[in-house]
């Protein structure tokens, strides 16, 4: 408080203490200026109380007096942005952020889109402002958001919009509702991001999302299943990333265009896989030679059986055999309603997605338990990027993954048989895949040659056609 401010203080507390100001028409008595309810007193323009009461622009109250410009809050009062001093008025509210980006991004992200970020404002609270992957409070230069808008994202798209111009250059243009500038002091001002620190000894389940096999996955869940030697996601769009991973299930879409790359994949996965329908048929374990609807039916249920990664649920063999109809009866060919079949599979959301429903709910616990299958099928995308081999689907049926004893089992056998395949997984990613097979390729890194035999001796994965068909019967 300088000299003036001490002085003038003390000379309202005086006439106050004195009872001097009784004429509130004529100058004070003892030389003070304003009166109890003058224009600079404790409470406004006339009475105590008046239109300048706490909570108005001068603190307390008075323009310069008790309450003066920057006392107890500053312009803002006790009712405004608290005892940190004068607002920054160039800082736009949630609000008008959202308002401010809409034109630019609710075409593609409004409401009935697949990522509605802009469909209401409370869509865009929950899905991009209370989204660290989107925006982290008090760290403008850390949130993808910004980068987004700067044209600078590492992600699958490095600018927003998409397309055309940038938001930075409709913003350069004049074009924009809000600045990069307002939003960055926006995100400045938000609660700050903290990473949560986590107790291991009370280990807490996360959600469990509908997870989308990557474009790795894909592959080799397909080679797997099939026995082929093929990369039938070579023409996918490369996966989106989130905070680094391009397996981050909220990030996993499914676009027009990669479903209709599924149609087309799924398709060449098929008629490659009966170029040779023997070796098919060895490659699952089925004794059939001829073509006969009981091969098919097997066949169907064999296939199904892997690639859901669980036994078959009443009506889903039946609605499979449907698609071989079609294609023997009004195709007109055996095989190409055998291709249906294959096709249907590898087009089924069961195969696409990794479902969890899991199982009983775990006493004393909001958790519910996984069940068997979706604990094989947890371990081998983990361990290998693919759909459960043998032993683990043997280990779901027996009802022997419930227990960490018996995870741990399984997690051991197959990390120390098959490290190979676990690096193919973490170093072999889809944004980078060469057109040269996985086996091969993976052979290579592990210094043991070219040959897909080779890398089959690394892998040693037991093969799925060891299954006997009473194991797989719904």
């Amino acid at each position: 408080m300088n000299r003036r401010m001490r002085w003038m203080l003390i000379g309202c507390l005086c006439a106050l203490s004195l009872g001097c100001g009784q004429d509130a028409d004529g100058p004070d008595e003892t030389g003070g200026t304003p009166a109890t309810g003058g224009a600079s007193g404790m409470g406004g323009t006339d009475q105590p109380g008046g239109t300048m009461a706490p909570g108005g622009a001068s603190g307390t109250g008075g323009a310069a007096d008790v309450g003066g410009s920057m006392a107890m809050g500053g312009d803002a009062g006790q009712g405004g942005m608290g005892a940190g001093g004068e607002d920054d008025p160039g800082t736009p509210t949630t609000e008008e952020v959202f308002q401010g980006l809409s034109p630019a991004c609710a075409a593609c992200h409004g409401p009935n889109t697949q990522d509605p970020y802009f469909g209401s404002l409370a869509d865009f609270v929950r899905l991009m402002v209370e989204n660290p992957d989107y925006i982290r409070g008090g760290d403008p230069e850390g949130s993808e958001l910004v980068h987004l808008l700067e044209g600078t994202s590492e992600g699958t798209f490095t600018q927003m919009p998409p397309f055309d111009a940038s938001f930075a250059a409709l913003e350069a243009a004049g074009e924009t509702d809000i600045t990069i500038g307002e939003i960055e002091r926006w995100i400045s001002r938000l609660e700050p991001f903290v990473v949560e620190e986590i107790d291991c000894g009370q280990p807490r389940p996360a959600r469990a999302p509908l997870r989308r096999l990557t474009s790795t996955e894909y592959t080799f869940a397909v080679q797997d299943l099939l026995g082929i030697d093929i990369d039938p996601s070579a023409s996918f769009p490369g996966e989106e990333e989130a905070l680094g991973f391009d397996n981050n299930a909220d990030a996993l879409n499914v676009t027009r265009l990669l479903a209709e790359k599924y149609f087309e994949a799924g398709e060449l996965a098929a008629e490659t896989a009966l170029a040779s329908p023997i070796d098919l048929l060895e490659h699952v374990g089925l004794p059939c030679r001829n073509a006969r609807l009981d091969c098919v039916r097997d066949l169907a249920q064999t296939l199904a059986y892997q690639a859901y990664r669980r036994p078959l649920a009443p009506g889903e063999l039946d609605r499979l055999l449907m698609l071989f109809d079609v294609g023997q009866q009004e195709l007109g060919d055996f095989m190409e309603g055998v291709k249906l079949v294959i096709a249907g599979i590898l087009q089924s959301p069961h195969f696409l997605y990794r479902l969890e429903f899991g199982a009983d709910a775990i006493e004393g616990s909001d958790a519910v338990r996984l069940t068997d299958f979706e604990m094989a099928a947890r371990l081998s995308f983990f361990l290998w990027a693919s759909m459960p081999d043998a032993a683990l689907f043997e280990a779901a049926e027996a009802g022997a993954l419930r227990t960490r004893a018996q995870v741990e089992a399984q997690a051991g056998w197959c990390g120390g048989a098959s490290w190979a395949a676990f690096f193919r997984s973490r170093l072999h990613g889809a944004r980078g895949r060469s057109k040269t097979t996985h086996s091969a390729l993976v052979a290579r890194r592990m210094g043991r040659g070219d040959s897909p035999a080779n890398y089959e001796t690394v892998r040693t994965r037991q093969s799925v056609k060891s299954l006997k068909m009473s194991q797989i019967a719904p």
